[in-house]
């Protein structure tokens, strides 16, 4: 973690994506635990650059973050969801029975 993690706001991206959860107060609190705890370590940072290579291109990928965005804005809910799909069946049979 003390690689994925070089300042406050690498913090932050983590705990907003729900991959770390704080609860010591402020992220400067959780960014300066693990640089504490990784100084004493010899890290192979290596091993984690596909990693790192991977969730960066996750997170750079425009459909993943329409797709997302959609989901956080508008089916919030499974209801939501199964009124979008009923009403596009409905407008694609009706498009059926004109044709």
């Amino acid at each position: 973690m003390d690689s994925l993690i070089d300042d406050a706001d690498d913090v932050k991206e983590l705990r907003s994506n729900d991959i770390i959860v704080n609860f010591l107060g402020s992220d400067q609190q959780v960014e300066d635990l693990f640089n504490k705890m990784g100084s004493s370590l010899e890290p192979d940072t290596s091993v984690y650059n596909d990693i790192k290579r991977e969730i960066n291109k996750q997170y750079k990928s425009t459909l993943k973050k329409w797709v997302a965005e959609m989901q956080r804005t508008y089916f919030r809910s499974p209801w939501a969801f199964l009124a979008f799909a009923a009403a596009a069946v409905g407008l694609a049979l009706t498009a059926t029975q004109n044709v």
